[in-house]
């Protein structure tokens, strides 16, 4: 779908509606961008391991890594977890939380240090 902009390509709403998350997934990264902008400190990467592991988003502000994962989901589970987890797991004084950011309608604790955001409170 990204593709296609380069080539002066409008996406369609089919092509959003087949596969929706990486424009989910874009608008996040461009919102915590803006606010990161906005408070004039922090900044905004990934990580992506040997073992293809990925976060979607590391937010970085003072000493604290906040990792963030973009999910098209109404229902996100503890599976949805695991990245976020294994990543403060390995940085315990650095990162203390993590976000699921997606479509639920309320923000439940999905695992002991992980939140699902509802995209609305972003």
């Amino acid at each position: 779908m990204f593709r296609r902009s380069p080539a002066g390509l409008e996406p369609s709403r089919t092509t959003v509606a087949a596969n929706p998350g990486p424009l989910f997934e874009q608008w996040v990264g461009i919102e915590l961008w803006k606010r990161l902008r906005y408070l004039g400190a922090g900044t905004l990467s990934y990580l992506r391991t040997k073992s293809g592991s990925e976060i979607d988003f590391i937010v970085q502000r003072g000493n604290a890594l906040i990792p963030i994962e973009a999910k098209w989901s109404e229902n996100p589970s503890a599976r949805d977890t695991r990245h976020i987890a294994a990543f403060i797991e390995e940085h315990p004084r650095l990162a203390r939380i993590g976000y699921i950011v997606c479509r639920c309608p309320r923000p439940p604790q999905l695992h002991e240090k992980v939140i699902a955001l509802p995209w609305e409170l972003l």
